[in-house]
C-alpha cells in the first residue's frame, strides 16, 4: 500500500492536472478503508473531471459512511 501511495503522490506532485491519478489514489484509499483521504482525493479528481457521476456517487457514499466528514 505505502509504495503505491508514494508513487501516486509523487506523480500527482509532478502532474497535478492529471485527474486520473487522483481517482487512482482515491480508489487505493478506499481499498485500505482510509475514507478521509479517499474523499479528499475524489474531491480533487472531481474538480478536474466534474462530469464523472460514478465518482460523485462514490464520494457521497464515503461521506455517508463517515457522518463527521464535512461535505
Amino acid at each position: 500500500f505505502k509504495i503505491e501511495e508514494t508513487k501516486l503522490l509523487h506523480t500527482i506532485a509532478r502532474y497535478p492536472k492529471n485527474a486520473g491519478n487522483y481517482k487512482k489514489l482515491g480508489e487505493l484509499y478506499i481499498k485500505n478503508n482510509n475514507l478521509v483521504d479517499a474523499a479528499a482525493s475524489l474531491e480533487e479528481y472531481l474538480k478536474l473531471n466534474p462530469e464523472d457521476k460514478e465518482a460523485e456517487k462514490n464520494l457521497s457514499e464515503i461521506k455517508g459512511k463517515n457522518a463527521k466528514m464535512p461535505i
